[in-house]
């Protein structure tokens, strides 16, 4: 871990991640002496494209300035602030200064300098600090009142005003108000002019028109309050062609009472968030198909009922080289290989909606393939697991990976006219992969109340008790998995660490036993490190608190929910959006869809517990939230397109996927021969653009666990509409 000091404090690189035309960068600052407000300056000749843990106050060429998020702007000496970003470009960069204090300095940061400041103490006995040491703070421009002291004007923020992107017939605007004054702004308010303004959908404030091209801006929400010096990134969705500038014309809004502060606005004006484009019915449909597309994905001697009729009977050597029967399972995506990780996470999300969103389950008539495919997928995680009849943990062995990537990888074609060797990988008491063993308790464990609750009493308590057993493999011999399969770190590397998944695996024993040692144990496992990432096959800690949160109550684990809920509401980018949908909330390219329904499964899970707390208000704008992300997907987007296959009239025709091309090459040219029900794609580009071509993996790839959340995630609007419908 590099790590760059001065005497202000020290800010480490926690995380660092590139490829090809991308990065990520994440960094731990800890404070040496009490700062407020503190900022951090990186040279950086690149594009950051996400940013969480800081917002940037000023970019001047290759310098960008960073600034702490609101819940973080003032530490304490020791306390630590977790940032970082995302960027489009090289990903080198050189920390310039740390609050103030270039690296390697000891003494405490200087104000600003102005051109009459001098370097010596002037301050006196009364403790205050003469004007000509003082950083000079101008008023913000648009108040143009002269400060009195019988002014009763409550100070306003200064607005910044860009367009961030454009479609035919709309727009995003993003304003940045900014608190450049000295006092705390509780609430604030500006009344702009623009043409042909038509505000469709806001965040972080308030918009009514005044009539005759005026309008009223009012913070709300995350943009409600303002300390001094802090800026807060807001925006609108607009129709039409978006107005050169918002011209400030006052700074003093219409008050209905005399204590100079505005009332909040009403709904004869007001932007309130449009209604879904989608609803229970929709939704239904979805499922339907995101439940067809695992029975495409089964591997093995398939079931005689089996329902897609160009499948059949694939990878029946599968273990032959180990002497075990490894067949069954998912295919992982387009391929053919058998990935341990996402296998057991996408096994344990899909368990996991069945348990919280059964009633959604049933309405769509859906529940019953979901019971298939957990019975499917865990029956091959059994074959997987050899405990070689013994209670002596370090003869076990673990088969974490079926196939290898780089053979499988060379072959377009389907699976059932296979001729690469598929060599098993193993994981052992001297070879340890504790990721993926975790992660299989988690699933095992999950997927035990699944069967139980359908009645497979006995192969419940069968998964139930290898689950136990192996989760206590995974505490007593522990290594980073792609050690022990070199092979998967080209493809599935862990970049969180393991004690995720220990923690993760952990809570889903005691949902499952109801002991009190697993509850401890998670908990002393969990970290919150991920806050401003997002739920997936290599990180599970925001799901993991969601669950801690329901079982202990403790406010801890709201905070670190509430905190990654704010992230992908008010921070993490958007693409262009509609009249109804306010854009996908876009986190990285590689299964942009993806991350965004994970989230939104997360979202409907967790205001359902918010609901129970009284938290009403907040519940809704999570599930508004879900609804957007899952709404945009499903073709409430600039385009109209569908990114599920089936879904819609115009929906993907190419998916990257070898069995369905029907082709032995990718390149080659047209749809797919067969049409991949229910397949989630990976999605758009920053800037809602999509090629819906064969050859292109990233945009066009599917896979096991993209359908995961999104299966719970549709499953819970369903229970939400049911219940507006009771």
């Amino acid at each position: 871990m590099t790590t760059t000091s001065a005497g202000t404090g020290d800010v480490s690189v926690t995380r660092t991640e590139a490829w090809n035309g991308g990065f990520v960068h994440e960094f731990d600052f800890t404070a040496a002496t009490t700062a407020d407000d503190w900022t951090i300056v990186i040279s950086l000749d690149a594009e950051i494209t996400n940013i969480w843990g800081v917002t940037i106050d000023a970019r001047v060429g290759d310098l960008y300035t960073l600034s702490g998020s609101s819940w973080q702007d003032s530490l304490d000496a020791g306390q630590t602030a977790a940032f970082g970003f995302q960027g489009a470009g090289e990903p080198e960069f050189e920390i310039v200064s740390i609050n103030g204090a270039e690296p390697g300095t000891s003494a405490e940061p200087e104000a600003p300098a102005t051109e009459d400041d001098t370097t010596q103490d002037t301050s006196g006995d009364d403790g205050t600090t003469d004007e000509t040491s003082d950083p000079v703070v101008e008023e913000p421009a648009v108040t143009g009142t002269p400060e009195t002291e019988e002014a009763d004007t409550a100070p306003r923020p200064t607005l910044d005003y860009r367009v961030s992107a454009t479609w035919n017939g709309g727009y995003n605007a993003a304003l940045t108000v900014k608190n450049e004054t000295r006092e705390a702004m509780d609430t604030w308010s500006l009344i702009v002019s623009a043409d042909d303004l038509d505000v469709r959908n806001a965040w972080g404030m308030t918009v009514t028109d005044l009539g005759d091209g005026t309008f009223e801006l009012t913070g709300a929400g995350y943009g409600a309050s303002l300390h001094p010096g802090q800026s807060v990134d807001i925006g609108f969705t607009g129709a039409g062609m978006p107005p050169e500038d918002l011209d400030v014309v006052s700074d003093d809004a219409p008050s209905d009472g005399d204590d100079g502060t505005t009332e909040p606005p009403t709904d004869d004006g007001t932007t309130d968030p449009a209604p879904g484009a989608f609803g229970g019915a929709e939704y239904a449909e979805a499922l339907d198909l995101s439940m067809d597309f695992y029975y495409a994905q089964y591997s093995g001697e398939l079931p005689d009922d089996h329902p897609v009729a160009w499948r059949g009977d694939s990878a029946l050597q599968d273990g032959a080289d180990v002497g075990r029967d490894l067949t069954g399972g998912f295919y992982d995506a387009g391929d053919h290989v058998k990935f341990g990780l996402p296998q057991a996470y996408t096994a344990t999300t899909l368990a996991w909606g069945a348990i919280d969103f059964r009633d959604g389950y049933d309405a769509a008539g859906s529940y019953d393939d979901l019971v298939a495919h957990v019975d499917w997928v865990s029956d091959y995680l059994l074959r997987c697991y050899d405990d070689n009849g013994t209670a002596d943990l370090s003869d076990d062995v673990f088969y974490g990976q079926v196939g290898n990537g780089q053979l499988d990888h060379a072959y377009w074609g389907a699976p059932e006219d296979m001729t690469m060797e598929r060599p098993a990988y193993a994981i052992t008491a001297d070879t340890p992969g504790t990721e993926v063993t975790a992660q299989t308790a988690a699933a095992l464990a999950a997927s035990s109340m699944v069967l139980g609750e359908a009645g497979q009493g006995a192969r419940a308590d069968q998964l139930l008790a290898n689950a136990e057993k192996l989760f206590a493999f995974s505490e007593a011999y522990q290594g980073t998995y792609t050690d022990a399969i070199p092979d998967a770190g080209s493809f599935y590397a862990s970049h969180s660490g393991y004690d995720g998944e220990l923690a993760w695996a952990a809570t889903w024993l005691y949902e499952a036993t109801g002991e009190a040692v697993y509850l401890q144990k998670a908990e002393s496992y969990y970290s919150a490190d991920n806050i401003y990432w997002a739920m997936s096959w290599d990180d599970q800690s925001m799901g993991t608190a969601l669950q801690l949160a329901k079982a202990t109550g403790d406010q801890r684990y709201f905070d670190d929910l509430d905190a990654h809920f704010d992230h992908w509401e008010y921070s993490v980018a958007r693409t262009p959006g509609t009249d109804t949908n306010e854009g996908l909330a876009w986190l990285d390219q590689w299964g942009s869809n993806r991350y965004a329904a994970n989230t939104a499964f997360l979202a409907m899970d967790y205001a359902e517990l918010l609901d129970e707390r009284g938290e009403s208000d907040k519940a809704q704008a999570l599930r508004e939230f879900a609804s957007d992300q899952i709404d945009y997907m499903l073709g409430d987007n600039p385009d109209a397109f569908s990114y599920l296959v089936g879904f819609g009239d115009d929906f993907p025709l190419q998916p990257h996927h070898r069995a369905a091309s029907g082709t032995d090459h990718v390149g080659e040219s047209g749809p797919n021969e067969h049409v991949l029900d229910g397949a989630l794609v990976g999605g758009p580009d920053r800037n809602g653009d999509y090629t819906d071509l064969r050859s292109d993996y990233v945009a066009n790839e599917v896979a096991i666990d993209y359908n995961a959340g999104f299966s719970g995630a549709l499953a819970g609007l369903i229970e939400q509409d049911q219940f507006l419908l009771s």
